[in-house]
């Protein structure tokens, strides 16, 4: 069994309802409003940080990893638990039925019990 960081069931929370980039997801991680895990956790999520993350999660099938498509407009799923051959900044990630499942049973009232 996988013992999850409290960056990836941030991760996890983050991409819950929509399929977000790199990028992205720093910034939700970082904001600056209350609610915002940055202020829940204590501290800054790193970029660096949250690719090792996604690395872990997309790995586990926890996250499915998507790429623009080269003849349309719109975004393509690579095979399960790939990673980008390219840059993270060219990728987006979604929630898988099986990251669901983790997220759902997730209790952040106690993240502390499991920090990075």
């Amino acid at each position: 069994m996988v013992a999850w960081t409290s960056t990836d069931m941030f991760i996890l929370d983050v991409v819950a309802d929509d399929i977000e980039n790199l990028g992205d997801i720093v910034l939700r991680l970082n904001s600056s409003v209350p609610s915002a895990w940055r202020h829940r956790a204590g501290r800054s999520f790193a970029r660096e940080e949250v690719v090792l993350s996604l690395s872990r999660l997309v790995k586990h099938n926890l996250l499915q990893t998507y790429v623009e498509d080269d003849k349309e407009p719109a975004l393509r799923a690579l095979s399960s638990s790939s990673l980008p051959s390219e840059a993270y900044e060219t990728a987006w990630f979604g929630i898988t039925p099986q990251g669901r499942i983790v997220h759902s049973s997730w209790e952040p009232d106690n993240r502390s019990s499991n920090q990075d």
